[in-house]
């Protein structure tokens, strides 16, 4: 019964934020062409040459609409938008900081995403060089792929690089970026580049907002864009953790705080979690307004970190990559007894 109650609460959840039609136009919404200028608000927040690029190159000949509030709206649109992040004629691929790919604004097996284009901006600021400038390739999405950690290692195991999202049915969105991938181990891997997040304030915090109002936009975008960090700390290896029946991020209890010492552990089915201090990262709690740290998922995304633009020469890279640690560093006979010293 309980469990039923769980989905059923998760379905409300999920529900609910498809229909919140601001958080899909920051998929779906596109450039207005209206305006010479997207103003200097959108130039600071953004990319300038993106901004510049596009107008001079898609807004010759057009007339200033002479509305200042559209023009607000517009430079609102541009940091939100999902086409801006999409590889598309015209595009000038020099010019754009990440693209999306393995999925698209009609994608509705992924709908409600965790991730938002305000969000993967925040999270790119804190990635480490190798992987700046990488696009974003969704790999596994627990409403798309089902919910068990079968599916999340056979979707998501063979990237590197990745950052795995979690949205709780109380609106918390947190996760981690792992150097390291998600394959089953009976123990901790170290992974000196990873890292906590969290948004600061719960999607839940700004409640249902009338999506045709600038305000409300507005207000969703700087609450996706406002996110803590917590780098490694080093005092210890306890980084990922991927067995057979749970994920845990994190280790190490605190002397200031009880708990288990976990940044956050998901069961195997990927229902129910717990967050608190770890040494690892030396983070807070990373969800809010539950007890003791419990909560309950509604969706959990990994998405990789790819320099590629099209999903099959990415995936292409993987597979490659694998073939190779499988057969060089797996297989002593393929190796010369030079290797050592190469």
């Amino acid at each position: 019964k309980s469990e039923l109650v769980g989905q059923q609460r998760s379905s409300t959840y999920l529900t609910q934020r498809q229909r919140a039609e601001v958080y899909a136009r920051m998929w779906e919404v596109h450039y207005d062409q209206g305006s010479r200028t997207t103003g200097a608000k959108w130039r600071h927040l953004a990319r300038k040459a993106i901004a510049v690029n596009r107008l001079t190159r898609g807004l010759r000949g057009t007339t200033a609409s002479g509305d200042g509030s559209s023009r607000g709206d517009r430079t609102l649109h541009r940091r939100v938008s999902w086409s801006d992040r999409q590889l598309r004629p015209g595009i000038d691929v020099d010019e754009v900081p990440f693209f999306i790919i393995g999925t698209h604004k009609f994608d509705t097996a992924c709908q409600p995403s965790v991730m938002t284009p305000p969000l993967m901006d925040a999270i790119q600021n804190h990635l480490p060089g190798v992987v700046q400038g990488f696009n974003y390739w969704l790999k596994y999405s627990l409403i798309r792929d089902g919910a068990s950690l079968t599916a999340l290692e056979s979707k998501a195991g063979l990237s590197k690089y990745t950052i795995l999202a979690i949205e709780t049915l109380e609106g918390n969105v947190f996760g981690c970026f792992m150097a390291i991938p998600w394959e089953r181990r009976s123990k901790y891997e170290r992974s000196g580049q990873s890292f906590l997040w969290k948004m600061k304030s719960s999607r839940s915090s700004v409640g249902s907002m009338v999506p045709d109002e600038k305000a409300s936009m507005e207000e969703h975008a700087n609450i996706e864009e406002d996110i803590e960090v917590f780098q490694w700390t080093g005092e210890n290896d306890f980084c990922q953790l991927f067995d057979h029946d749970k994920i845990a991020v994190g280790g190490g209890a605190t002397d200031a705080d009880g708990g288990d010492g976990f940044g956050f552990i998901i069961g195997d089915a990927l229902e129910r979690g717990s967050s608190c201090p770890c040494e690892t990262y030396n983070n807070p709690c990373l969800v809010s307004d539950t007890e003791g740290g419990q909560f309950t998922v509604a969706n959990i995304e990994v998405w990789a970190l790819t320099p590629f633009l099209f999903e099959a020469d990415a995936e292409r890279s993987e597979r490659s990559i694998k073939c190779r640690e499988q057969n060089v560093l797996q297989n002593p006979a393929s190796q010369s007894q030079w290797s050592q010293f190469l």
